[in-house]
């Protein structure tokens, strides 16, 4: 009978001590895989910085384009006023 109870307690312990060992393995690669993420959200915040930054650089060239196209064709346009209304008073 002590045979046996000491191979059960045996069994236990080994059971015991392999528990441990993955639960142990489990939290360091939980350890890991938290800063990689970490890292990498790190890493993704920066990129989207970057985007944020080159799209605000576009719109503003884009705005400065339309505002220098826009004086543009209002210089035409009133160069076209100009030579309608000279053609008038020409006329009148």
């Amino acid at each position: 009978m002590n045979t046996q109870l000491a191979f059960a307690f045996g069994m236990l312990a080994m059971v015991a001590i392999t528990m441990l060992v993955v639960i142990v393995v489990g939290m360091v690669k939980v350890i890991k895989l938290e800063k990689e993420l970490a890292h990498t959200r790190t890493g993704l915040y920066k990129s989207l910085d970057g985007i944020e930054h080159y799209v605000n650089e576009i719109r503003r060239e884009l705005e400065k384009r339309a505002d220098e196209t826009m004086s543009i064709m209002d210089s035409r346009f009133d160069k076209f006023e100009n030579r309608i209304t000279k053609k008038q008073i020409i006329n009148d």
